[in-house]
């Protein structure tokens, strides 16, 4: 086997490169009648332009591949001004080139490459040569993004400052129509790739880790020569590309997975000073398309689906150049164990040339506004794909036809008028069922000789009653007397000459917590308000009753360790709003000073306050200390013991050195705050 060999970007029509752990894939539904493969979602991108990066900008620059760390290795020999070149060799040299060593088991392990597993490598190689070349770097999701661990968003898009940024996966879709054509002797798989008019762009996109026997952290998989592999000197390439191998060490030949996967820091580059660039360190990462990650989604009963989010008010105008192209493979008897894989990339168009690099051609998505009414676009790609049974290069024909957006928006809302039809005719049919048992209920009602007897019956108890009022009021002055009595006392009552007393039960009355119920005085009761504006000094569980700064016999208790009570900073939490007054003397902070608050009795309330006063200075200046406020004693988000982060506070953020911090709870349920820094 060789690392396959693929053509430069075509001039029209677009571009498609495919993996070959795809193929692989594909093969498995040739041997196992179980195992099944089916095209599911894609994503939109818009790659950044190829040029000199200014403020740390993520251009694209070719040659940063294997220009972090110790060794470089010097692309730059090999690249050319065409731009549609310089990205077919980069694709093909670095990411199809690690594949290959990966799917041959050619790691310093001398681990086999595992074909049963369900996840391939494609995905987490194509984020690490984007991340290579300096086009995508990350952040770690906030809860406001997610209430899941270990998930990654892009870094905030920055047009101004010292370390700017462009988005690059701006939308998630799923492919909803597949079909079989053939034409000209020749069978295809048309895949149609929809964004319809009223969709923007994904509001957040996540990743995750995943590692498995295949690709996981410190592993080291090893070429043969300067050259790709199965490839020499004397190779020709097909299309003149040229086929040295980009590697990440280039003085030992060879790719090197990172020591860990959630790292999201970001390295400069050490040898090309001209053009300063920071390289992503996160690796080993994967699209997640998995609806219950996102927060804006799990809490909105609206929403169960990715495609939902991208209606959502955040959704914006977006612009892309390419589209990545997913699949299911999964096993027919447990079709809900599944793995979502990256089949290739779809790159829309060629580059436009520049002197300092090129960009590519892209396509603008609006989507309507509502305010100022203007119209939104959709855009619809069509791929044939046929696939090729050539081992040594995976071969997919692309066809990309712009004019049938509408006739599909027709088919698409055709459909949707036949799902409803459907639904109409279905509930019709319920309500005629339903009518016809009621009406077979009111026959047998009607004329059963039980219910005849029994409305008599009831007849004839009336008839007892109104005979009975009868005898009663055979005198007419009867009720006339009775309403004059009743009148008469009515005006003594109202005018005082009858004496009237009455008592009131003031048992039932009980008070709550902020509450006070005096009832002292016979027949009065007194509600008054105990709540002030302070209601509890909260206390410290610490041996000095008060916070700790430094550490404990040389662990760092205040730090980490939470199952100290009397040395890991824990203050008490009471009802409705406490204060806690910090009378540690004045002191630079060597550790960052963790504060842990107790809620194991008393549950955070929407709105209460805790108010944490530092009598004397404290200085977070030194090595950048920060302060960090943790709670959910009981481990109630599954985070472990003390392990919800309420805020992060840091030099900058103070205005004193003696500062007041505020927290307010505005959410009893997902235990989210305000933070006030009063001084």
């Amino acid at each position: 086997m060789a690392t396959p060999l693929i053509k430069r970007l075509q001039v029209q029509g677009g571009t498609f490169y495919t993996f070959t752990s795809s193929a692989d894939d594909i093969s498995k539904t040739f041997t196992d009648d179980n195992t099944r493969f089916v095209f599911s979602r894609f994503a939109c991108l818009n790659l950044p332009d190829v040029s000199t990066p200014t403020n740390k900008l993520n251009n694209v620059v070719w040659e940063a591949i294997g220009n972090v760390g110790a060794t470089s290795t010097d692309v730059s020999d090999e690249l050319s001004t065409d731009q549609n070149i310089n990205l077919a060799q980069s694709f093909q040299n670095y990411a199809l080139n690690l594949e290959q060593l990966i799917l041959e088991g050619n790691n310093d392990e001398a681990v086999p490459y595992n074909n049963d597993l369900q996840a391939s490598v494609s995905e987490r190689i194509f984020w690490k040569w984007l991340g290579a070349i300096n086009a995508v770097r990350y952040q770690n999701a906030t809860i406001e993004d997610t209430s899941l661990g270990d998930r990654f968003k892009e870094e905030s898009s920055k047009s101004t400052g010292t370390q700017q940024y462009q988005r690059v996966v701006e939308y998630l879709g799923e492919i909803d129509l597949l079909n079989t054509v053939t034409r000209d002797g020749h069978s295809y798989t048309e895949l149609y790739l929809h964004i319809p008019t009223s969709h923007g762009n994904t509001p957040t996109v996540l990743w995750k880790s995943y590692s498995d026997d295949n690709y996981r952290p410190d592993l080291k998989w090893n070429g043969t020569s300067e050259y790709i592999d199965g490839r020499t000197s004397t190779s020709v390439h097909p299309d003149g590309l040229d086929m040295h191998a980009y590697y990440d060490n280039d003085l030992l030949d060879r790719y090197e997975s990172k020591l860990t996967f959630n790292d999201v820091t970001n390295t400069t580059t050490t040898t090309d000073t001209s053009k300063p660039i920071l390289v992503s360190n996160l690796d080993g990462i994967v699209l997640d398309w998995d609806p219950e990650s996102y927060k804006d989604i799990t809490t909105d009963p609206t929403r169960q689906y990715l495609p939902q989010y991208n209606t959502d008010g955040k959704s914006n105008d977006f612009e892309f150049n390419c589209a990545l192209v997913y699949y299911d493979i999964y096993n027919q008897s447990n079709p809900n164990d599944r793995f979502t894989d990256l089949y290739g990339i779809l790159i829309l168009d060629d580059y436009v040339n520049s002197v300092d690099g090129g960009s590519l051609k892209s396509y603008q998505k609006f989507k309507p506004n509502q305010i100022t009414k203007l119209n939104g676009n959709s855009y619809g790609l069509k791929l044939n794909i046929k696939f090729d049974t050539s081992v040594d290069n995976v071969g997919v024909e692309t066809i990309i036809n712009e004019y049938n957006t509408f006739s599909m928006d027709l088919f698409m809302d055709a459909s949707t008028r036949l799902n409803d039809i459907s639904d109409m005719f279905s509930d019709q049919q319920f309500i005629l069922i339903d009518q016809a048992q009621r009406i077979t209920t009111l026959e047998n009602f009607y004329f059963t000789q039980d219910t005849i007897d029994e409305i008599n019956l009831e007849i004839s108890n009336l008839q007892s009653l109104v005979n009975n009022a009868t005898i009663a009021l055979q005198d007419p002055s009867t009720v006339i007397d009775l309403v004059s009595s009743n009148s008469d006392s009515i005006n003594s009552i109202l005018a005082g000459t009858t004496p009237l007393s009455l008592t009131y039960n003031l048992d039932v009355i009980d008070f709550g917590d902020g509450i006070s119920i005096d009832n002292s005085v016979p027949n009065k009761v007194k509600i008054a308000n105990t709540s002030q504006d302070i209601d509890s000094f909260s206390i410290c569980l610490n041996s000095n009753n008060t916070l700790s700064y430094d550490i404990d016999n040389g662990l760092s208790f205040n730090i980490t360790d939470v199952e100290y009570p009397t040395k890991n900073n824990i203050l008490t939490l009471s009802t409705f709003s406490n204060y806690f007054k910090v009378t540690n003397p004045k002191d630079d902070l060597d550790y960052d000073l963790r504060i842990n608050i107790d809620d194991s009795n008393i549950n955070w309330k929407t709105g209460q306050k805790f108010r944490i006063s530092f009598e004397n200075q404290i200085d977070l200046s030194n090595n950048a200390k920060k302060i960090l406020i943790y709670t959910d004693a009981t481990n109630r988000f599954n985070n472990g013991k003390f392990n919800k982060l309420i805020t992060s506070i840091e030099f900058s953020d103070l205005e004193s050195t003696k500062p007041i911090i505020e927290i307010i709870c505005r959410s009893e349920n997902t235990y989210e705050f305000y933070i006030d820094i009063i001084k």
